[in-house]
């Protein structure tokens, strides 16, 4: 059904961001969703969201089909120290993230989003050290995100980076 609605208003759209819950975990209906779109859209940026799930780990040549044919690559780390992270995630992963992160290929076609969350990544330091990490392991498209699921949890970057951001939509965006 997406296909179909993609390829009937293909015309219309130049960009298609598949997001989750969680795409890779449904490993074989995305690769043919994308397989699907680049035959009759080929036009269409492909784009992704996604927390890298442990089938990204167990299946990585399917994971590096799919970098090798999307335009773009969303990855939410959680945090650069992979104990705080899975307390945010609120499992363990089951495997070694940071390595896989850093073997990633196609680095150029990723973006990290970092979510300040207080408790977890909330002070100037926290976020420094973050950025540095990931900037460490190839990774140039590093975006500082504010959360707005819990107003406890929040964290205004203005505030913790002591910037003032111009722009209309700094308030409560990336």
């Amino acid at each position: 059904a997406i296909t179909e609605t993609l390829i009937g208003r293909a015309q219309f759209i130049s960009e298609v961001t598949i997001s989750g819950g969680e795409p890779f975990l449904f490993m074989d209906s995305l690769i043919q969703l994308i397989k699907n779109i680049r035959s009759f859209a080929p036009h269409l940026k492909i784009d992704i969201m996604t927390a890298c799930p442990k089938t990204c780990h167990d299946r990585f040549e399917d994971f590096k089909w799919v970098i090798d044919n999307v335009d773009y690559i969303g990855l939410t780390p959680q945090h650069s120290n992979e104990l705080i992270a899975e307390k945010i995630r609120g499992h363990k992963s089951g495997y070694d993230r940071q390595t896989f992160y850093r073997n990633i290929p196609h680095k150029e076609k990723f973006g990290i989003n970092l979510n300040c969350w207080k408790g977890y990544l909330d002070t100037k330091e926290d976020i420094l050290t973050a950025v540095k990490h990931y900037n460490d392991m190839g990774f140039e498209n590093i975006r500082i995100c504010e959360m707005f699921d819990k107003d406890e949890l929040f964290v205004s970057i203005e505030e913790v980076l002591g910037i003032k951001m111009n722009s209309a939509f700094a308030s409560g965006c990336s």
